[in-house]
């Protein structure tokens, strides 16, 4: 999903947009769409990867303190020289995936999904949990998945949707043709596994058991041309840091 300005209605609160969706009201200027974009993936390569890289600690739940995440985001990047735990927030309060959670007194902040990094998740809730999540892969890769089920890659945790459209997206920044497969989420907790709601429609586990699978599927659907902009630019960044050795 393409990022969209934020600002912030004096009634409502924070919102992505230009005119707040509750009143209708132009709301005070808070960060541009580029802005939202840059800061928002600072945030979470700060949160679901490299806490270390700006010299912040992280609790064993993955939270990191926003006054001093501010400070360090603030040393590293000069164009965000202007960003204070009120830019933090509206970021957090308008994203619609769900990817953040603020501690109960909102002094600390964490990724609920999405680590490379060994954090501890399972206070995360696990009710609201789908009877059949999907999780996307290729012909190829999926005659292993049959034969060892699915374990955890490049992240710390299996990232399941709860729906095949989501499933396929996510599908697309790895294969030019995604399969989706159908896991039914009672047979996972049946095997002694937890499922965790992490995000507005993520759930993470840890093993995905073979005979929870399915056989895999075609999305025959339409995805809209931002999104697939946001892919394509996506692999393109990160072929670049493949071949500049970043």
């Amino acid at each position: 999903m393409p990022s969209i300005e934020i600002r912030k209605c004096m009634v409502h609160g924070y919102y992505r947009g230009h005119d707040c969706p509750s009143c209708g009201e132009e709301g005070k200027f808070i960060l541009s769409e580029e802005e939202v974009d840059l800061l928002g993936r600072v945030i979470t390569g700060i949160l679901r990867h490299k806490p270390e890289k700006y010299h912040l600690e992280i609790t064993d739940r993955g939270y990191v303190n926003i006054d001093e995440m501010v400070q360090e985001i603030r040393f590293y990047y000069r164009r965000f020289h202007f960003v204070g735990p009120s830019h933090i927030f509206a970021i957090v309060l308008t994203d619609q995936k769900g990817r953040y959670q603020l501690s109960d007194n909102k002094r600390y902040l964490r990724a609920t999904y999405g680590h490379s990094i060994d954090v501890d998740l399972t206070d995360l809730p696990t009710d609201g949990i789908s009877e059949i999540l999907y999780y996307p892969t290729n012909k190829e890769e999926f005659e292993i998945l049959r034969e060892n089920g699915i374990l955890p890659s490049d992240r710390r945790w299996i990232h399941l949707s709860s729906s095949k459209e989501k499933a396929y997206i996510a599908g697309l920044y790895h294969f030019d043709a995604p399969l989706v497969i159908p896991i039914r989420s009672e047979a996972i907790l049946g095997s002694g596994e937890h499922i965790y709601h992490a995000g507005q429609e993520v759930f993470i586990c840890k093993f995905v058991t073979p005979e929870s699978m399915n056989e895999p599927e075609e999305y025959d659907g339409k995805i809209d041309e931002e999104t697939l902009k946001e892919i394509k630019f996506s692999k393109e960044r990160k072929m670049r840091v493949r071949q500049e050795g970043w």
